[in-house]
Formats: C-alpha cells, structure tokens, sequence
C-alpha cells in the first residue's frame, strides 16, 4: 500500500511541475512597460513612471526572456526526469 501511495504522491508532484512550468510565469519591470513570460509587453497603469524607449526594454526583454525560458525549462525538466526515475524504482521494488 505504502508503494502505491508513494506512486501517487510522485505522480502528483509531476503535474504539480507542469503546472508550474506553465502558469509560474516570469515578470520584469522597466520603466513604464511590463514584461510578464513572453504573453504581453504592455504600459504600466502608473503615469508617474518614466516612458521607457523600445531601444531600452526590447533588448533586456529579449535577454530576460531567454534566459527564463531556459532556466525553466531546465528545472521541469529535472524535475520530470527526477519524478520519472523514483516512480520505476519504486515500480521494481528498489526503494
């Protein structure tokens, strides 16, 4: 029983990893723009916040959102894989 519960438990914690894969997205702020995941670039609603020129966030958005991409895809990956490799231990009885 202590097997299948464990199963279970791991197999929640993969899905858990894919949602946060898919709904932790990053955010970055300059200036006046937002730079949520690579979904939306749009103004901030305070007026008061300079106006940042395209030649100033394009590029850190562009830089920011690289290398978020790879750092998250990296660790879902890790986690999968980690997931994956203690569900067939437990399924061969190796725990």
């Amino acid at each position: 029983m202590a097997n299948e519960l464990a199963f279970i438990g791991l197999f929640l914690t993969l899905i858990g990893a894919c949602l946060l894969f898919f709904y932790g997205l990053p955010r970055k702020k300059v200036g006046n723009r937002i730079i949520w995941g690579d979904i939306a670039i749009k103004y901030a609603a305070d007026p008061n916040e300079r106006d940042a020129p395209d030649s100033e966030w394009q590029p850190i958005a562009t830089k920011f959102l690289k290398r978020a991409k790879k750092l998250n895809g990296t660790g879902f990956a890790l986690i999968a894989v980690g997931t994956l490799l203690q569900m067939v231990a437990i399924c061969l009885g190796l725990n």
